[in-house]
């Protein structure tokens, strides 16, 4: 869309009747037009309607770019004008990242899609507001599904990793995306079974992107994809409000941690003899041995704090950074944990921490460290609770961008051939319960 273009369409001895009109009404008209196309035609009745109503700095352009986008403060209608024509002209074109040519074409996409997610992601919403810019990503990724759907590449570069990261919400919808191949994530590191799973997954600043989108491509195929037979059935039963959500609506502090979790966690036991056996069978979700029936895993943080608590048992294996600016930074919680839908007096007792990460990977800011222990309640006692002879489990992630999911790894703190992937969601919130004394 050009708007310096113009062809006449009138009579040039004769001034048209219509820019008689104010120009508060000629742009009105021109932001009701249903298609770019007819504002285009508007602008070419003469060189003056062209002037008005198509001038970079026209206010057709705040109005236009506000029908579709959330509009960002402080930005000048010549600002959005080129930022509307580069979005219709690029989101407009059919990529393919499986293309090893056309490199430039695709970085351009995918910076219009981290501006949008940006939008989407930051801006201030009201309670019951939708974003418009997230609605316009949901019809872009409807026309560019082979992105999700296929969310390994032959050239990544970090770019390509956070955008992928940050539309998870959209990749694991069942309405725009579809399960991904098991070829299209590793599920070596999903299970880090070469990997001595001992030390922290996630270091200091030290992001690992390309791991954590084989976490999201296992989640992604074994959620969506029927001919899996593992956790398909019970998410697609989840009502619409329990799915996977982009943000929270009060743009609150990253290090703020939402109160609700829903989630899975994926195991396999016993642990395959070699990578072979484990690419065929990837879980036990597929009910041939020691689960009998798929759960969900419910979280609940009660409070947080700045007051460390986090055990040396626990920090041999997770360790916390040793960063001390991170460490001003850390924020510890308690909580507890059920299966979702049980009953609320079957809980057991969590506690962890969350650690900022300070790089803005792929230009998104608030990519978060989440670590934290679910030990099993075999009786009500004052005791600490690392210490109770059940089990104990240490669960390692990153939230990413949004606040709203979290994907990483669980590992059996007691014996570490128990391990897995782990993927979470905020699914509602509730109020806050009093702290229970078996945290401390």
């Amino acid at each position: 869309m050009q708007a310096d273009r113009y062809e006449s369409v009138a009579d040039p001895s004769q001034r048209s009747r219509l820019l008689e009109l104010p120009n508060e009404i000629l742009q009105y008209i021109a932001t009701i037009l249903p298609d770019d196309k007819d504002l285009l035609n508007l602008g070419r009745v003469c060189k003056e309607a062209n002037a008005r109503i198509l001038a970079p700095n026209a206010h057709t352009w705040r109005s236009r770019f506000g029908q579709k986008y959330d509009i960002p403060k402080g930005r000048s209608c010549e600002e959005l004008f080129v930022e509307y024509q580069i979005r219709t002209i690029v989101l407009n074109q059919d990529i393919d990242f499986k293309n090893r040519e056309n490199r430039l074409q695709q970085t351009m996409w995918l910076e219009v899609i981290q501006n949008m997610l940006s939008e989407a992601l930051l801006l201030p919403l009201r309670v019951g507001e939708e974003s418009k810019t997230l609605g316009q990503l949901k019809e872009t990724m409807l026309r560019s599904r082979k992105f999700l759907n296929r969310p390994r590449t032959s050239h990544p570069c970090e770019l390509y990793y956070a955008v992928q990261l940050c539309l998870t919400p959209l990749a694991l919808d069942p309405d725009i995306s579809k399960g991904c191949y098991r070829q299209d994530y590793d599920i070596d590191k999903v299970y880090s079974y070469t990997k001595d799973p001992n030390g922290p997954l996630i270091e200091g600043n030290n992001l690992d992107l390309g791991m954590l989108l084989d976490f999201r491509g296992f989640w992604q195929r074994h959620l969506l994809n029927s001919t899996e037979g593992t956790f398909y059935d019970t998410f697609l039963r989840l009502a619409e409000s329990l799915r996977p959500q982009f943000r929270k609506t009060d743009n609150s502090n990253p290090m703020s941690l939402s109160s609700s979790w829903l989630g899975y966690y994926s195991c396999v036991h016993p642990l395959p003899l070699t990578l072979d056996d484990l690419r065929r069978r990837q879980s036990c979700a597929d009910l041939d041995s020691h689960w009998d029936q798929i759960e969900m895993m419910s979280l609940e943080v009660v409070a947080q704090s700045s007051e460390p608590f986090w055990p040396e048992m626990c920090n041999r294996i997770i360790p916390r950074s040793e960063s001390p600016t991170i460490r001003m930074e850390t924020v510890y919680f308690n909580g507890y944990q059920r299966t979702y839908g049980g009953s609320c007096n079957a809980s057991n007792p969590m506690f962890g921490f969350i650690e900022p990460i300070k790089i803005s990977y792929g230009g998104f800011s608030g990519w978060t460290r989440i670590c934290f222990v679910l030990c099993e309640q075999v009786h009500e006692t004052g005791q600490v609770i690392t210490e109770a002879p059940g089990w104990v489990h240490g669960y390692e992630a990153v939230i990413i961008p949004g606040g709203r999911i979290m994907m990483g790894r669980w590992l059996d703190m007691k014996d570490l051939s128990g391990r897995g992937p782990l993927y979470s969601g905020i699914f509602r919130s509730q109020t806050r319960r009093p702290m229970n004394p078996a945290f401390h």
